[in-house]
């Protein structure tokens, strides 16, 4: 009769083993969400880096293309922006700022990755001189958690 008690007594969980079942499946999932936050962060930050090297491309694609006064000129004038920037949008007037730094090189903020639209991008061009012809280079930048990212691109036309 004994072991009949002991039995009945055995069967069945604890209030303590149930806690630290509960404590353990919660500290698993706080680890997946975890890594879920940081997937999700790497993930955005691919296709931002993607989106940025496509539109640099175009960029550098549309400063190719210019004959070589627009270059001579973007190169020596500090007042005003190339012409090679497209211009805003009907539908989105105010989707970038054109404006020319001290150093020369021609900005744009405010872009997405077609050009044009608004977007998380700055886009800067700079031309220099480099030889017998000019250095083109094309940086687009974004704000990323923590800080900014970048990517840069540069080609050299000869004349």
């Amino acid at each position: 009769m004994v072991k009949r008690r002991q039995r009945a007594a055995s069967t069945g969980f604890t209030l303590v083993e149930i806690l630290v079942t509960i404590l353990l499946v919660t500290v698993a999932l706080v680890g997946l969400a975890a890594l879920q936050i940081a997937s999700i962060r790497q993930v955005t930050f691919c296709k931002r880096s993607d989106e940025a090297t496509r539109l640099g491309q175009s960029m550098l694609e549309q400063s190719m293309a210019l004959p070589l006064t627009q270059l001579q000129a973007a190169y020596t004038e500090q007042g005003t922006p190339p012409p090679s920037w497209p211009v805003p949008t009907p539908t989105n007037p105010e989707s970038w700022s054109p404006l020319v730094m001290k150093d020369g090189a021609s900005l744009m903020t405010h872009v997405g990755a077609d050009g044009e639209s608004y977007g998380p991008f700055t886009v800067q061009r700079y031309i220099d001189v480099a030889g017998a012809g000019f250095l083109i280079t094309i940086r687009v930048s974004w704000i990323e958690s923590p800080g900014r990212a970048n990517v840069q691109l540069s080609t050299r036309r000869e004349i």
